[in-house]
C-alpha cells in the first residue's frame, strides 16, 4: 500500500484536490475533502433576510443550518438567484450566564453563492457574507466615523 508523503497532503495546492491518504490496488479515492476555508458550526440562530428583486425588497424570517466567519447556510421558502445581494438580520442566543447581556443582534451584507431546491416549499441558499456590523438594541447600526458619514453609503440592492 502506498502512503502519500505529509508534504503533499499539507502543501496548500492540494486542497480542494482528492484525498490521497491511502492508495492501495483496490481502494476508492475519498472524495470527502473539505474545501471550505473556515470552519462551519451547526448551529440554528434565528434570522431575518431582505434581498432585493426589480426595485422592490422582500423579507423572510428563517434560521441558520451552519454559520461561519464568512458564510451561512438556510432555508427559505422561495429562490433567491444567484450573485443576488442579500442582508441577513442574524441573533445570536448564548446563554445569561455566561455573556451577562442579552442577544446579540449582527448585520450581515453578503450575495448568494448558491440555490439548491430540496423539496417543494423548501429552497437551500448559501450565502457569502462579505462585511457584517453589530447592532444595537434599537436595531441600529453602531456610529458612524466622520469620514464615514462624508461618504455616501452604498445600495445594498
Amino acid at each position: 500500500m502506498f502512503f502519500a508523503r505529509r508534504s503533499f497532503q499539507n502543501h496548500r495546492l492540494s486542497r480542494g484536490r482528492l484525498h490521497l491518504r491511502h492508495i492501495g490496488p483496490n481502494s476508492e479515492p475519498d472524495t470527502s475533502t473539505e474545501r471550505r476555508a473556515t470552519k462551519r458550526f451547526r448551529v440554528k440562530l434565528p434570522m431575518t433576510v431582505r434581498w432585493g428583486y426589480r426595485r422592490t425588497v422582500r423579507e423572510a424570517q428563517t434560521q441558520s443550518e451552519d454559520i461561519s466567519s464568512r458564510g451561512v447556510y438556510f432555508f427559505l421558502p422561495t429562490e433567491i438567484k444567484k450573485g443576488s445581494s442579500v442582508e441577513l438580520d442574524i441573533v445570536m442566543v448564548m446563554p445569561h450566564e455566561i455573556t451577562l447581556t442579552e442577544p446579540i443582534r449582527i448585520r450581515c451584507h453578503g450575495h448568494v453563492q448558491r440555490a439548491e431546491m430540496k423539496s417543494l416549499n423548501r429552497v437551500g441558499i448559501a450565502a457569502k457574507i462579505e462585511r457584517y456590523e453589530l447592532l444595537r438594541r434599537n436595531n441600529q447600526a453602531g456610529r458612524r466615523t466622520r469620514r464615514q458619514r462624508a461618504a455616501p453609503r452604498k445600495k445594498v440592492f
